[in-house]
């Protein structure tokens, strides 16, 4: 279910058209970064290409509704992809952090994101409950310990988003 998650979510444009994805390269680590509200899953999933059965769209409705121990209204699925910029090899097993915080209220929430595979893809994510409209930058911290053998090194970038008023 996971991987069928993945695939809809981390590609945008194709089923689910309302991820904003943006790429920085930190330390010749590529970072995407992408966000998309519980909302616009739901629209996403009702958006069905005439390529796929209405079973698929049934089992990916399920696996999204379980993700990360699901989400719900006002949640929005953060997702973070590493890879190596000269290669283009996935970076996998490594601890991403990311803390949103609120530019207009008094709002700082942190989780650590968790691994999500599927075939060549490797990715993490999780569920935050965004209380507030507005400017929010999100904090991405990387601890890189399958590339460095004598220790984790750490790297940080932000990106930001709007969260719109509901």
């Amino acid at each position: 279910m996971k991987k069928i998650i993945l695939i809809c979510v981390l590609i945008s444009g194709l089923l689910v058209p309302f991820v904003f994805a943006e790429e920085k390269v930190v330390d010749e680590i590529v970072v995407d970064f992408g966000i998309i509200s519980w909302e616009d899953i739901e629209a996403g999933i009702k958006e069905r290409p005439s390529t796929h059965t209405e079973e698929y769209h049934h089992k990916m409705a399920k696996a999204m509704s379980e993700m990360h121990g699901g989400g719900g209204k006002g949640e929005y699925h953060v997702m973070i992809m590493l890879k190596e910029k000269a290669s283009g090899k996935p970076i996998k097993n490594e601890n991403v952090w990311v803390t949103a915080v609120s530019q207009a209220a008094p709002e700082t929430i942190t989780h650590k994101l968790k691994p999500i595979t599927m075939d060549e893809y490797y990715g993490y994510g999780e569920f935050f409950k965004l209380n507030f409209p507005g400017l929010y930058v999100f904090q991405v911290k990387i601890d890189l310990t399958s590339m460095v053998p004598s220790g984790a090194i750490t790297r940080r970038t932000e990106f930001e988003r709007k969260i719109p008023s509901r």
